[in-house]
């Protein structure tokens, strides 16, 4: 992909994605975009044919642990700054109408 972005290019692209194209600011955005394109343009170099896909980039496992509960919560305790709290329920005003 050696494709350069031209200004007239940035133009429609800034119509395309509903951004405001800057004319002072062009320059700038033109270089930076050609950069990313030339970047990719060499990530599509790299030869991949034979490497296995993975789910991450380094190889991990994943430790399983059994599902236990380890900590209990005290509801009336936590409760105890709550203005409005009955049966374990947390009453409180309306704010839509």
């Amino acid at each position: 992909m050696s494709t350069h972005l031209d200004e007239k290019t940035l133009r429609d692209m800034s119509v395309l994605a509903a951004l405001p194209y800057e004319p002072n600011q062009s320059m700038e955005t033109l270089a930076a975009l050609n950069e990313v394109l030339e970047l990719v343009s060499a990530l599509e170099a790299v030869e991949v044919d034979n490497v296995p896909p993975l789910a991450h980039p380094l190889e991990r496992f994943q430790s399983l642990t059994p599902d236990q509960v380890t900590e209990t919560v005290d509801s009336e305790a936590l409760s105890q700054n709550a203005p409005n709290f009955e049966d374990g329920l947390y009453f409180v005003p309306r704010v839509i109408e």
